[in-house]
Parts: structure tokens; C-alpha cells; sequence
């Protein structure tokens, strides 16, 4: 299981990090431009990634709603971002070829007295 992780983790980690990046820079943004409390800046900050538009929670004047718009794209582009990076390790193979090598491997030290004939055959 420790191997799906770490693949996982490999493809996933830059994405995973740039969401964390846009949700902290976010928060940040919304508490020195809109001059919100840091949980209500936290609150913003997801329902405005998550595009669920509940709408702002206080005023926040020109410059919040600018900022509001750059974190919409900013959001957006890394949501796509991620599922375009999870698309292709699905689509790559290498789950499978994982899944492969962990059956070989399993199958391999299951073996027991068992015997190698060398030389049997039609090409021996």
C-alpha cells in the first residue's frame, strides 16, 4: 500500500502544494485587503476556491472584489491543474504496472521447493 502512496504523492505533490499555496495567499489576501479576521478570511477563501457563491460575508470594497476575482482564477486554474495531473496517472499505466510488479513479487516469495529445468523443449 506504501508504494500506491508514494506514486500517488508523486504526481499529486505539486498540485497538492499549489493548492495549499493559493488557499494560504488567499487567506492572506483577504485578511490585509478586505481587513477580515482570519477565520472569516479562511471562510471567504473556500467559498470562493470551491465556487460555491454564497456571496461575501462582509463588505469588502473594490479591491477585496478584485481580489476576489484573482483567487476565482487563480482557484480554478489549479483545480484543473489537479485533475489533469490525476487523469494521467490513471491514464498512464503506472497504477497498473505497479499492481503487476506487486503480483509478481507476491507470487515469487510463495515459491517454494520448487525446480528450474533448463534445456526442455523445442528451443532447448
Amino acid at each position: 500500500m506504501r508504494e500506491y502512496t508514494r506514486l500517488f504523492l508523486r504526481y499529486m505533490r505539486t498540485p497538492i502544494i499549489a493548492a495549499m499555496t493559493v488557499v494560504a495567499v488567499s487567506t492572506l489576501g483577504f485578511v490585509a485587503i478586505a481587513g477580515m479576521g482570519w477565520f472569516d478570511a479562511v471562510y471567504m477563501t473556500f467559498i470562493t476556491v470551491g465556487t460555491v457563491g454564497y456571496g461575501e460575508i462582509s463588505p469588502i470594497g473594490r479591491a477585496g472584489r478584485v481580489w476576489t476575482m484573482t483567487v476565482i482564477v487563480l482557484g480554478y486554474a489549479t483545480l484543473v491543474g489537479m485533475t489533469a495531473r490525476f487523469t494521467s496517472l490513471l491514464v498512464s499505466g503506472s497504477i497498473n504496472e505497479l499492481h503487476t510488479e506487486r503480483k509478481r513479487h507476491s507470487m515469487q516469495t510463495a515459491l517454494r521447493d520448487h525446480m528450474i529445468v533448463v534445456g526442455f523443449g523445442r528451443v532447448g
